[in-house]
This record gives structure tokens, sequence and C-alpha cells, in this order.
């Protein structure tokens, strides 16, 4: 052989050696050490482009990682539907690798699955890494969702193992516009969708250290900007890349944080058969505030530090502790949170054998128990339930079809019984096909009891060892002792909108955030309550009159009789309002109850002057809820041109502004009118009038924008509030253009015909209506007409068949008595003509809203 051919072959292995090492022309690759990997920081989010050239396939996810915790989160909506969820809408993935466990979660309709991580231990099984590729889903569609975010392992994608073969290239390279760092690495058992496990050689590229200086400061960890994986032949050379990760919004939390791992919505709220127990909540209060800190960085320590005792203490799951809301107060902090319960007993297992012969593969140590055929969950939770540990267990049919029932052999080809247990053999299953099924999650994270770990957290604060340890602004470190454990609170997630109702009396508004009321202004308390049943409670109050409620997201609610602005008073000199930062204030609105009667005020002197107010709502709570009976108030905003900028009045009058419409009226700045809207106390029905005889009806023209709340007031004036109980309201024109003759439109006369303003009627009755279905002889059907039948009396109580028939035992102190009206079904009035003519004027039928009426 000539000198020529040994350097051929010596050049040759000397390019096989430096392309196995990473060399290529023109730059230089030096190993790394594992001491000198680029580091991962310990939480971060990233959003994460995944791209398989060979399946033409292109997706995003948003990742989450944390790494103490062991728990990893993915937010996606794919492009292509794939199984096993077979839906493009936003799903939530979360892994908890720490017990095996993951949970599916629909981002748009309550839908949930839990599954056993079964990739964790077929993956053990994998000892040697494969050198040839296995691909066998190369277009051919059955990409898995699951094989997606396998291949997003943060372990996998973001850690470089020891054992692989690391360089550093010298050379930095351009990617997306980034300058960047370029590191090879070797590997040798790398996941890859559509081909499992497999040698390949990564291309990692970090943004340089200097680029990264200057956007977003000095870091001890290292931005990744993209991955590319390619297969690594035998010979040293690479193929294209089979898959390619492309990363963006890489963050790292200032100080540790709790991302949202929240699996709610999977366990049911309610005590089902597969959660055996219900979810409970509870506060932890901590004396103490947050001065000494920088806000933005306690309140992520503090939940933090607190999830992380409840964990240790309690023997629970990160995922089964859900909420840790914060919470303060002028004295102390607090954290509430809700345990969940413990999840299926099947959910700790993974079936690894299928159709199994029964007498042959292994033996049960304990007779097999005789189960439902839907009861495989039962089976999984006797295998939990019993000493020793019961880590297999068998799911078993009869081969000849016959029987509904299924043989749960427990510790099923377990390797020897425990010493004085009796071992069955196999051959009681001589004739059953079993699945096999074994245990994944063997500690007690998921399988204690939700007030077992409650216990252990309580008696943990008792004794004083409950602390949580934190660095304030100054780098110093606090610790923190809880003082009392409260178990009678609940996370509510009602969304705090103010509830749309018709009703005036049931309306609120938000008056204030981050405040509770205390002392003499909190008049009762409930607990577990969301925001909306705090209202209900408020409304149902009968020893007082409720005005506002002080709801918190711990479930704590405080009514008061204070309403608003009273709020802000002071009773012997202890405010009613207090900070707190998960709570607010409702108070009721009045406004409804009021209707806009002008933009002039009557020029007559008001009855009272109440100043300092904040909004027109006080004024028509004071107009209701006053020493003397008020029907209507002029809230003026500036009250007079010399007044600061932001007075506000209320002018109450005694008078409705029906009652004084031919009065003079005068204009006065940042001033309107309104009154008493007696019609929101009746329910319309369009189409219908009440029945009564011809010649008993008085017809007359009343004005058309004042017609429904003028008849109203009428009604009650006339009737009484008790009396009061139906009107209706009816159009007539003068003449029907549709029937008039072809001389009738010739005539001179037929202008003015067809140009007559419509006449409206208004008449009253005693009669209770209720249910039109209930009420076909009292009323009938009339196009021209809208029936109005009262639905509630002046002091808020519903009018019903029970109401009516109490009342009818009385006589009204005002307005005409029920016996009055038995022989007159219907009363007519004929606005400002008989009203005009009342030389002494109609007795008032109003009932004053007194406090606590």
């Amino acid at each position: 052989m000539s000198l020529k051919g040994k350097a051929v072959r010596l050049g040759a292995r000397l390019q096989l050696l430096l392309l196995l090492s990473g060399w290529s022309a023109g730059q230089v690759s030096m190993p790394v050490r594992p001491d000198d990997f680029p580091p991962v920081p310990k939480q971060f989010s990233v959003k994460v482009e995944m791209v398989i050239p060979d399946e033409k396939l292109v997706e995003e996810f948003m990742m989450y990682w944390d790494e103490e915790l062991n728990l990893t989160r993915f937010d996606y909506a794919l492009g292509k539907i794939m199984a096993p969820y077979n839906t493009s809408r936003p799903m939530k993935t979360i892994h908890d690798f720490g017990n095996g466990v993951s949970f599916n979660m629909d981002g748009t309709l309550p839908n949930c699955s839990m599954s056993p991580l079964g990739y964790l231990l077929t993956d053990a099984t994998v000892t040697a890494p494969i050198f040839r590729p296995r691909k066998f889903l190369l277009n051919g569609g059955n990409m898995t969702i699951n094989q997606l975010l396998r291949a997003l392992d943060p372990r996998q994608l973001f850690y470089l193992n020891p054992q692989d073969r690391v360089h550093n290239t010298t050379n930095k390279e351009i990617h997306r516009g980034i300058p960047c760092e370029i590191f090879s690495v070797l590997d040798n058992d790398f996941y890859i969708p559509g081909y499992g496990k497999s040698r390949v050689r990564h291309k990692l590229y970090f943004m340089s250290k200097e680029f990264a200086r200057s956007l977003v400061g000095e870091t001890p960890y290292m931005i990744p900007v993209q991955r590319t994986t390619s297969f690594n032949n035998l010979i040293g050379t690479t193929s294209s890349p089979k898959i390619i990760f492309n990363f963006f919004d890489f963050t790292v939390p200032p100080v540790p944080t709790l991302y949202d791992f929240s699996i709610s919505q999977c366990i049911p709220k309610t005590k089902t058969e597969m959660t055996r127990e219900t979810r409970e909540s509870i506060q932890i209060r901590f004396p103490g505030n947050f001065s000494g800190f920088r806000i933005d960085q306690f309140i992520p320590q503090f939940r933090r530090a607190v999830l992380k005792r409840i964990l240790a203490v309690g023997d629970l799951s990160p995922l089964r502790v859900v909420g840790m809301f914060p919470s303060q107060d002028a004295q102390n902090v607090y954290i509430t949170a809700t345990v969940l319960p413990r999840p299926p007993a099947q959910l700790l297992f993974v079936q690894m054998l299928q159709g199994v012969r029964g007498g042959a593969g292994g033996r049960a140590y304990t007779t097999a128990v005789d189960l439902p055929a839907e009861q495989l969950n039962t089976c999984a939770k006797l295998c939990t339930g019993v000493e020793p540990v019961c880590q297999k267990f068998a799911w078993c049919k009869r081969d000849d079809g016959t029987g509904t029932s299924r043989k749960c052999a427990l510790r099923y080809g377990q390797e020897s019984p425990a010493r004085g247990e009796q071992v069955a053999r196999m051959g009681e299953l001589e004739n059953y096909t079993c699945d096999v099924y074994q245990k994944i999650v063997n500690n007690s994270d998921y399988e204690g009891a939700v007030i077992d770990s409650l216990f252990k957290i309580l008696l943990e604060v008792q004794d004083g060892n409950f602390t949580v340890a934190l660095t304030s602004k100054t780098g110093n470190t606090v610790t923190l002792k809880a003082e009392d454990m409260r178990t009678d609170v609940s996370l509510g997630y009602e969304d705090t909108a103010t509830p749309s109702t018709t009703d005036s009396r049931s309306a609120f508004d938000f008056y204030r955030a981050q405040s509770i009321i205390v002392n003499a202004a909190a008049k009762d308390q409930f607990s577990k309550l969301s925001p909306a049943e705090c209202r209900r409670h408020c409304l149902d109050e009968k020893r007082f009159t409720c005005h506002s409620v002080a709801s918190c997201v711990h479930g704590d609610c405080v009514i008061s009789d204070l309403h608003g602005d009273e709020l802000m008073n002071t009773t012997n000199g202890q405010q009613h309002l207090q900070s707190h930062t998960h709570c607010v204030v409702w108070t009721r609105s009045w406004k409804g109850m009021f209707t806009l009667a002008s933009l002039l005020l009557p020029e007559s002197s008001p009855d009272m002057v109440i100043s300092g107010v904040s909004n027109e709502d006080t004024c028509a709570k004071q107009c209701l809820f006053n020493n003397f009976t008020c029907e209507s108030f002029a809230y003026c905003s500036s009250a007079t041109p010399q007044s600061p900028k932001g007075t506000r009045e209320c002018q109450l009058f005694k008078s409705h502004a029906f009652d004084t419409m031919n009065e003079e009226r005068v204009h006065k700045q940042g001033c309107w009118h309104l009154s008493r809207n007696y019609v929101q106390d009746f329910e319309a029905s369009p189409g219908f009038e009440l029945i009564t005889d011809e010649k008993d009806m008085i017809k007359a023209d009343i004005e058309p924008a004042l017609e429904r709340w003028q008849c109203a007031k009428e009604c009650i004036d006339k009737l009484g509030d008790d009396g009061c109980l139906a009107f209706d309201i009816c159009e007539e024109n003068a003449a029907d253009p549709d029937i008039l003759s072809e001389l009738d439109l010739l005539t001179s006369e037929t202008e003015n015909v067809l140009t007559t303003p419509a006449k409206i009627t208004c008449r009253i009755s005693s009669a209770y209506i209720g249910a039109r279905s209930n009420s076909v002889k009292r009323i009938r059907a009339n196009e021209n007409c809208t029936l109005y039948s009262r639905t509630t009396y002046l002091d808020g109580t519903h009018v019903n068949s029970k109401t009516v028939g109490a009342l009818q035992q009385r006589n009204p102190e005002k307005g005409y008595t029920i016996s009055d009206m038995a022989g007159l079904a219907v009363g007519i009035l004929i606005i400002g003509v008989v009203s005009a003519a009342n030389d002494g004027g109609s007795p008032s039928g109003k009932v004053k809203l007194d406090e606590g009426s």
C-alpha cells in the first residue's frame, strides 16, 4: 500500500473524528463539561413553535414549567384534529411528573379527562439507545396530541444530560435577527413524534450574552431561540432536521411565583362515588401586614411559601391545592385555599397487560372479589386500601360470556405474600380473561383524605409551628407565624358584575373596592356565600331593611342597614369601612324607583335639603326612607354656581311631579327633577285589556308621554296601596282611515279626520289579575291596549293570591276599602277632568317605606 493511500485513509479517519466531535470547516467546537452546561431556570414560561417537516406540521404551544413542584402546563389549540381529544378548541394539559398523572381540560366546555402518564412506565423498559430511527407514522395521519406533548417535555427540551456529548461552537450565527451562541449535542435517546426514541444530533441556539444583556439586563441563565434535531448516522453525518423548536417570549419570574396549575374543573364540587369526599376550603391568618415588603415581591413569595408548607404538612400533591388567594386587612394577612378530593383510585393505575388468561402468568395473593362490570374504580380502591401495599390488580371477565359480574384479583403477580397472609392461587380464575393494572403513584400525595390533611394542618397551626420565611425589600428574612385557621370559607369564582334584574328593589350598585363593613355598621355576617348569594341574603332580610353588603372572595358576607354614603360616617368614633384587599362593598340601588320628570325644578322651596351626597342614588334612598312622605327629589351636581367643584345636594319634595305639572318651574344649573315611578310595581302585558261594560266606560285624553306612570299613580292614590291591583291603557283613533268611504275622502273634513290625535284612556281596578291563564274572566285581547298587573306593594311585599287574600281581611288606612270596590270592579278615571273637578282631591294611598317595613 502506498503512502498516499495510507494518508487518505488517515485523513478520512481524522475527518470522521472531527465530525463526531462537532467540528466543521470555518468553526471551532470545544467540548463542554456538565458543570458548564447552559443553566435552566427553576421556573419559566415560553411559547414553543414545533415544526415536523416530514409531517408538514406546524403547531404552537404555551408552556409553563415549575421544576420544584415538578409540574408543567401546556395551553394550545391545534390547527388539525388529532386523537385522543379530536378537537380544535383551546385545551389545557397539566402533567404532574412527580406522580405520573396528566389532566386534560377543555378551555371552552367544562370537559376534563384524567389519565396516567403511561409513557413513563413504557420508557422505563428502554435501556439501550436506538441507533436506527424507527419511523412508523410518516404522513400516516396518525399523529396524536399525546405524542406532541411528550416531545415538549421540558426535561427533554431544555435540560442537557451529562451522558450526552456537548460542544460549544465559538462562532456566532444570526437566527431571526438575533445573534446566537451555538451548542451541538449528541443525544442517544431523544423522543421524536412518529419515530420514538432515536439517536440524534441537536443544534441549540441561545441568545448571545451581550445581546441579552442589552435587551433584558444581566441574567444568570441563557435565553433559548431555536433547537433543531436531526438523526445521527453511524458514520457521523446528519440528515435534514426531523423536528424544529422555535422559542418565543421566554420569561423567568423575578421572584419565585405560582403559575396557574388548577385542576379544579376536573374534580366534582360535590361528593360522588368516584371522588368519595368533597372539596374543602381553609383560610390561614398571619398577624402582620405588607409593610417592609415590595408588594410585587411579597405576594408571589407569600403564596408559594404557604403552599409549600401546606403540601409538606398535609401530605398533598401540589395539584390538590388550588386558589391560594392572598388578602389583607389592617391587622392581618390571609391565605385562602381549597383542598381537592382524592382523584378516582382508577387514575392511580395504568393498564400493563390486556387479555391475559387468568390461570397463567401469575397469581393473586388475596381472594378475588366479585364486582359489577362497571365498578373498575371500586377494584382500584380495594387495591389502594389494603395492607400490605397492593401494587397490581387484575380485572377479569368469564371466557364464556356468562354472568354480569367481574373478578377483582388483588396483588396479581406480586412476588410474595406477606408473612401469615393466606395465599389464593389462580385456580379460581381458570375460566377468566384478565386485564392487569399496575400502580404508578406510590405515595400518599393523591391518596390522603381531605379531612386528614386539614387536621394535620390545623394541629400545626395550633402548635405554633406553621411558619413561612420571606425576604423583605431590604434583603432581610422575615418569619410569619400562622395564628389560626378557618374552615367556614369557600372560594367562589362568580363574576362580580351587577346582576341583571327588572325589579328595581333587587338592584345593587358597586360602591367600593377592597373594603369590608365593620363595627356598628355590620348588622350580621355569614360565611361560604358567593357574591350573588350574599346580595340575596340582603334582599331576604326581615329584621331590618338591608341597604349594603360586603362580599369577599373567601365567602364572607356582611350585611348592613346603612346605605352608600352613610357608610362613610362613624358611630361613636368607629369607622364603618375597613380596607380588605379581597372584599368589595355593594349598596342597594333605589334610583330605579324614580323616573326623570323634568330638567326644570319646582319654583316652590324643597321640604328638605341634604348636602354632600355622592350621587342621585343617595337622594333616592333618602326620599324613600325619610321621616316624611317624599314623592320626588331634585339632584344637583353643583349646589350653586359658586359652590366648590363636585358639591352635590338633594332637594326632597312631598309633592309628586304630576301634582305640580301646572306650577311654575325654574332652571337651575346641574339640577334635574325625578319623581316616584309607580309603574315599576306593575307587569305590562301588551295586547290585553280589563273587561268592563261599555255603559260604565268613560274615555278621556291623557298625555301620551305621561300615561303609564300617571295612571299608576292615580291607581294607588284612588284605590290605596292595598286596593290598586291593575290598570290598563287603551288608545283609540277618532276615525279609522281604512274604513272611510270615497266620499269621506273627498270632503273638506277628511284632513281633520286623518290628523285627529289618538285618545288614550286609563282604567284602574281592584281585581287581582295574577297569571293571565287564570284570569280569562277579567281580561281579554285588544291590540290597542296594554294591561298592567300589580306585582309589588310599596313596602316591597310581592303581590300574589296569598297576600291579596290576607289584605282583603282588613281595610287599608287610606283610599277605598276592598268592600267599597266589590261593587265596582273597574274604576274609570278622566285624567285632568275628574281629578280637577274633585274639590278636595283624592286621598293619598301611598305607604311610606319606613326602615324595618
